[in-house]
């Protein structure tokens, strides 16, 4: 049986000569004696500490003390310096053993270190405990101040290019970014970075210069893939395509601009067909009708790691019978439903 833990503090050279021999009750920490003089010391505790209370008298927590406690303790002077003693006992006793290996290295923990750790089992799996949660915790703020300040950063640049799409006027803040006007902007973000605050870091630090404009994604979109855009008389050199090599002939030259000009009518032809499958060239949202800014949502999420199993997502749909779970969206608010979870024309809506 274990023995009992109860012990006053009187050390001799390291040696507790005041602890109790009896043996513990089971499932207990101490013996049948201990355990009732605690009873009745918190019930005399208990009483001392109402009558006090009732006679308006403030007397230090120690049970058995009736001295004034110190101003901002609960304890007297002499209790405190009592006390004191007694940690400083405990903490020298179990120092040297702890130092020799024989303790787990955490304070007040009585068990032996796990071999090869200075730690117990137990003190290492809080620890770990308590850095997962300290680590999520710290990621999520981390999170909440990078998305504060990304946001301030883009607001800042928006201001000094202008608030509201320069082609359609949009004036909604998360469908805005920003147009490369010479349709380089492919080239420049290899350049400066993909990230997504990338380009906006990169025109803060160069004082906004000129090059630059606001336009909503389907805007821009529309730009870059097309080269013009279905909602103005913007237009710009469209950059998407093979790249023909110097040394190609005016025949070769030819000859490839008629298949990209074949191949341009099948893939528009084949992305009628789906939208008309699933409802029609119609934004579900906010109702954009241009195909030119349209493309397909997946309704349940998932769609760049489906996109990447497929391959070409319009093909695979004709394939498969057109299935459910997509929707026609305009790049507007298929993205603002990617990054955000909702569109901001829904949030009116409610």
């Amino acid at each position: 049986m274990p023995q009992c833990t109860f012990r006053k503090s009187k050390l001799v050279d390291g040696v507790d000569l005041r602890r109790c021999k009896n043996e513990a009750l089971p499932e207990r920490k101490l013996c049948s004696h201990h355990v009732e003089m605690l009873k009745l010391s918190g019930l005399k505790y208990l009483a001392r500490k109402q009558a006090d209370i009732a006679s308006g008298m403030h007397l230090c927590s120690y049970s058995t003390c009736r001295r004034t406690p110190t101003p901002g303790k609960k304890l007297c002077e002499s209790c405190l310096i009592k006390l004191s003693r007694h940690k400083n006992a405990r903490r020298g006793a179990s120092k040297a053993q702890r130092l020799a290996g024989q303790l787990c290295s955490s304070d007040d923990c009585p068990r032996p270190p796990e071999v090869g750790y200075k730690f117990c089992t137990g003190c290492r799996s809080k620890a770990a405990e308590t850095r997962t949660r300290r680590r999520v915790e710290i990621r999520k703020i981390s999170a909440r101040s990078s998305k504060k300040t990304r946001a301030m950063l883009k607001g800042e640049v928006f201001l000094a290019y202008g608030t509201a799409c320069a082609c359609c006027g949009e004036t909604t803040y998360e469908f805005l970014s920003i147009d490369h006007t010479n349709g380089d902007g492919a080239k420049h973000r290899k350049e400066i970075g993909t990230y997504s605050s990338a380009i906006y870091k990169w025109l803060k630090k160069n004082n906004y210069p000129p090059g630059f404009r606001t336009l909503c994604m389907n805007c821009n979109y529309a730009l870059g893939l097309f080269g013009y855009c279905p909602h103005g008389d913007l237009a710009q050199l469209c950059t998407v395509g093979r790249k023909i090599s110097a040394t190609a002939t005016s025949k070769t030259v030819s000859s490839r601009a008629v298949n990209s000009e074949r191949n341009k009518r099948k893939r528009l032809k084949l992305k009628l067909e789906v939208f008309t499958a699933y409802g029609g060239c119609k934004c579900f949202c906010c109702g954009e009708s241009h195909h030119e800014c349209l493309s397909l949502d997946h309704i349940d999420g998932g769609g760049s790691t489906h996109v990447k199993a497929v391959g070409s997502l319009y093909p695979w749909l004709k394939r498969m019978g057109y299935p459910s779970g997509f929707r026609v969206a305009c790049i507007n608010c298929n993205r603002a439903l990617y990054r955000l979870g909702s569109c901001p024309h829904q949030v009116r809506v409610a």
